[in-house]
């Protein structure tokens, strides 16, 4: 069996466009699509069999400072 094919956008609440640059304290959504042979799978069907763990997230200003948002354990 193949796994889904998967997509990850951030993109802000009042728009569906993805985001390049934002400020803090701005609301994003986060948002994964995964595709199984080209069409939408239900999504409990997907994580029946496969799981996915963010970790070890961080966010910069683009001047070697950064952030952590999600440490090892996500």
């Amino acid at each position: 069996m193949q796994p889904p094919q998967c997509s990850y956008k951030i993109h802000g609440q009042k728009t569906s466009e993805q985001v390049q640059n934002v400020q803090v304290g701005e609301p994003l959504e986060h948002e994964w699509v995964c595709l199984r042979n080209g069409v939408d799978r239900e999504q409990q069907q997907l994580n029946d069999l496969y799981g996915l763990l963010v970790h070890d997230c961080f966010v910069d200003d683009g001047k070697d400072r950064r952030a952590l948002v999600l440490d090892s354990r996500g």
